[in-house]
């Protein structure tokens, strides 16, 4: 079907934004992985201490810590250099940490004593479940340290010459062929999201704009706000909403009515006010543009749905603050599916159990 010039010139515009975004999830993930990976290796120096050589053992802890040293400095440049320029020092990072733990789970790994060869695997699979969660919005990054960090000690278990390591290593397979089904689910969910949410703000923004005080504009911003498939909010700078659909009313629970005397820090779950307190300061401040953030809600019911909110200020022609644009996607489904992974990961380790 024909394709006017402006609708692929939206296309691409929306391509260009998701790209973008992609790469600033790799580069806020590295909040929890960097910490992850030196606590991690922190674990492994307690294991090998008097496991392996001291010389060996010193190296690939000084290269973790210099790694690590190395994704800090990216994340503080972030801001000065290239979308493009930010990617290639986000993917060098991950693929050098991915190295270095598939060194620690061949080489590293000590010979004559199963409980810290069990020790080993779990804290390399826990290490390894993070950063691919972490590098989900780059699905090339995070099956390349998928394969780097973990297949060296799935090898290293099949060639171990027992009945227990080799059904261990059987597991692990099993575990690969999973992750890897989850990782595309969630992948998929997470550009759908981001496709929808410029979609939307696209269309906002042109109602909004291009036809601000006019009846027929009105009555088409208020439909495609009304009827959209995820809940949307009009929010006030203090909180307050001003205005919300019915998808956010079945979402939380609350009638339209309730939710007009309460404020979005009402329904937020206690632990993730600060951050998203902290954003909404940034965006006042002209710091940010818009911010993405998952997040946890309370049900009317008191039970927490986690979802992914997206936050957009609406600023007059002097600039001056209006009122916020929120959208929130129920993500749920998601959340469980990656808590799944993880607790797949946990009871993979332990597989050889069932047969010693």
């Amino acid at each position: 079907m024909f394709k006017s010039k402006s609708y692929l010139n939206l296309e691409n515009d929306i391509q260009l934004k998701i790209y973008n975004d992609c790469v600033y999830f790799l580069k806020k993930n590295l909040e929890f992985s960097i910490p992850a990976n030196i606590l991690c290796a922190f674990f492994i120096f307690l294991v090998l201490v008097h496991k392996t050589s001291p010389l060996a053992l010193f190296v690939w802890c000084a290269a973790i810590i210099l790694v690590s040293s190395f994704r800090v400095f990216i994340y503080l440049k972030y801001s000065t250099w290239s979308t493009s320029l930010n990617l290639k020092f986000l993917a060098m990072g991950a693929i050098l940490s991915a190295l270095l733990w598939g060194i620690a789970g061949s080489a590293l790994m000590p010979d004559d004593n199963f409980l810290d060869q069990r020790l080993m695997a779990f804290i390399i699979i826990s290490i390894a479940t993070v950063e691919i969660d972490a590098l989900k919005s780059n699905p090339s990054l995070s099956f390349l340290f998928l394969i780097l960090s973990l297949l060296p000690l799935n090898v290293w278990f099949f060639y171990a010459f027992s009945t227990s390591y080799f059904l261990l290593s059987l597991a692990f397979f099993t575990y690969f062929c999973l992750i890897l089904l989850v990782f595309l689910r969630s992948y998929s969910l997470l550009v759908n999201s981001f496709i929808l949410r410029y979609q939307n703000l696209n269309l906002i923004e042109k109602l909004y704009l291009s036809n601000e005080g006019l009846e027929e504009s009105q009555s088409r911003f208020h439909a495609a706000f009304d009827f959209a498939a995820i809940g949307m909010a009009l929010v006030s700078l203090e909180g307050h909403f001003l205005k919300v659909n019915k998808s956010l009313c079945q979402l939380v629970g609350y009638s339209e009515e309730e939710l007009l005397k309460l404020t979005f820090q009402d329904l937020t779950y206690q632990d993730d006010l600060g951050t998203d307190l902290k954003l909404v300061q940034q965006l006042l401040e002209g710091e940010i543009l818009t911010y993405q953030l998952e997040k946890r809600y309370l049900h009317k019911k008191g039970t927490i749905i986690w979802t992914l909110l997206s936050v957009s200020l609406l600023r007059d022609k002097e600039n001056n603050p209006l009122y916020f644009i929120s959208q929130i996607q129920n993500i749920d489904a998601r959340k469980k599916a990656e808590k799944e992974l993880k607790d797949l990961a946990y009871h993979s380790c332990y597989a050889h159990k069932l047969v010693v």
